[in-house]
C-alpha cells in the first residue's frame, strides 16, 4: 500500500485512518494538540464601562483635582457639623463622571449662583464658603489649645512616661 494524498482527502478521517497515516509517514502534518497560537491568542480586555444600564459610561481619569474633590466628599461629615450624612461613599474602582449643574429658567431669582460666587470645582466652593471656613478655623484653634495644655498626669508622677 502506497500513500496517495488525493485518495486520503476524499476518505473520511477516522482515528484508525489517522493512525495509519502517521505510521506510514504521510505527507501532511497532522495536528495532535492545539496550536500554540490558539493558547497565546490575545485575551479580550475587561469591559471598563459601567454597562448598558448606565449608558456605557466610561471612567474619568483620576487627576489631583478630582482626588481632592472625592476626599472632600468622603470627609463631608467633618465639614458641616449640623448635617448628617448616612455613610461615607468609597469611589475605589468605580466609574464616575463629573458634570456641571445647569439651573432651570424658573430658578433665576430663587437659587441661582451669581457669576462671582461660581468656582471651578468643589474644593474651591467649600473654601470660599464663610460658614465652613469659620467652623474649620474654630476647630483648628480648639485642637491647638488642647495640644498646648500641659499634661498634668505626667507632671504628678514626676517625669515622662515610657
Amino acid at each position: 500500500d502506497t500513500y496517495d494524498p488525493a485518495v486520503s482527502a476524499k476518505k473520511a478521517k477516522t482515528p484508525s485512518s489517522i493512525a495509519l497515516q502517521k505510521r506510514s509517514g504521510g505527507v501532511g502534518k497532522i495536528p495532535t494538540s492545539f496550536s500554540s497560537s490558539f493558547r497565546n491568542a490575545p485575551r479580550k480586555g475587561r469591559d471598563t464601562t459601567a454597562g448598558s444600564g448606565w449608558f456605557n459610561m466610561t471612567p474619568t481619569p483620576m487627576s489631583d483635582q478630582l482626588k481632592t474633590d472625592l476626599s472632600l466628599i468622603r470627609n463631608r461629615n467633618y465639614i458641616d457639623p449640623k448635617k448628617f450624612y448616612k455613610s461615607a461613599d468609597s469611589f475605589d474602582g468605580k466609574v464616575l463622571q463629573i458634570g456641571t449643574v445647569i439651573e432651570g429658567s424658573a430658578e433665576y431669582y430663587s437659587s441661582r449662583l451669581v457669576k462671582r460666587d461660581r468656582r471651578q470645582n468643589l474644593t474651591e466652593e467649600i473654601m470660599a464658603d464663610a460658614g465652613v471656613s469659620g467652623y474649620a478655623k474654630r476647630k483648628y484653634g480648639d485642637l491647638q489649645r488642647e495640644r498646648a495644655k500641659p499634661n498634668r498626669k505626667l507632671h504628678k508622677r514626676g517625669g515622662k512616661k515610657r
